[in-house]
């Protein structure tokens, strides 16, 4: 029978396995970094990575100036930074399906509330 430091032990070297497992197939870490993409219509902030909504959160009260209020619910996706061959932009971030080519994780918030869905 284990005892509770063995189970502990256990779980924890499970955990770093895991861990490691993620190092080897490449999957990368972003820092909390937030920035300002904007279309016509609506002004998104975005962070690299699946960062944890409220720290996202608080970093865009932050880089606001205050509370987001009317804003959407922060959203995990997947995107991909591509030339704007307009030349309207410098670049331009679109969706993309997870692990595609060129393709990052992605933390966002819209400053519209109606783009929330629930299929989202």
């Amino acid at each position: 029978m284990q005892t509770q430091d063995q189970a502990l032990d256990a779980a924890v070297d499970k955990a770093w396995g895991r861990f490691e497992a993620e190092l080897k197939r490449g999957q990368r870490t972003y820092p909390l970094a937030v920035e300002c993409l904007y279309t016509d219509d609506t002004k998104t902030l975005m962070s690299k990575g699946h960062q944890d909504p409220a720290e996202f959160m608080k970093a865009c009260e932050e880089w606001c100036g205050g509370p987001l209020q009317g804003w959407g619910k922060v959203r995990h996706g997947w995107g991909r930074t591509v030339p704007d061959s307009t030349g309207e932009y410098k670049f331009l971030m679109l969706p993309a399906k997870p692990h595609a080519r060129g393709a990052y994780p992605t933390t966002t918030v819209i400053d519209d509330p109606a783009y929330d869905h629930d299929d989202a």
